[in-house]
């Protein structure tokens, strides 16, 4: 029986909406990947017109693009990031239940939650999908709605770990950070 109770902290709720939105669709790579692929027309153009500028600019317009896509992504997911943080701040002051002391049990083979407003057993088979990263473990219910485990309140592991090995037996693998 592994057992946890925490309280959320303003950076535990931002570092879990960090890890929620660090999933970006794939349509984003293909925006990215097109945009850099619509630089070797202009090399061709360069190329076929034997203009020595053109062709390098394209050159490095698509090496640049296509190289460094993922660099590129981070310092649009950070940019991002620093935007959202004022309003997931606000939301977090908000909002009286994240700011509730949580008890979360695994007893018997389910996951039994308990709060101020509250208590209940989360069957396995509600958990669609979950998200681990160093700093903590979520457990979505819905694409947009999940449960917040901070790792920080559990120093020794043996909460995180018998979590984890339940969640990879009823759900599968984690969800991959794209």
């Amino acid at each position: 029986m592994a057992q946890m109770t925490y309280s959320l902290s303003e950076q535990q709720f931002c570092n879990a909406q960090r890890l929620h939105f660090s999933f970006r669709p794939r349509w984003v790579r293909w925006i990215f990947t097109l945009v850099g692929i619509l630089g070797l027309p202009i090399l061709g153009t360069g190329l076929f017109h034997r203009d020595v500028m053109l062709s390098i600019a394209g050159f490095i317009y698509s090496s640049i693009l296509l190289l460094y896509i993922p660099a590129v992504a981070r310092l649009v997911q950070r940019g991002i990031e620093r935007l959202m943080r004022p309003r997931l701040l606000r939301i977090f002051r908000r909002s009286p239940s994240l700011h509730q002391q949580s008890h979360v049990e695994l007893r018997d083979g389910e996951m039994h939650l308990q709060s101020e407003t509250g208590q209940g057993v989360l069957p396995w088979k509600h958990i669609t999908q979950w998200a681990e990263d160093e700093d903590s473990v979520l457990l979505y219910l819905q694409p947009r709605l999940f449960i917040i485990v901070p790792k920080e309140a559990d120093p020794q592991s043996q909460f995180v770990t018998a979590l984890r090995a339940q969640l990879l037996d009823h759900i599968g693998p984690a969800r991959r950070q794209r």
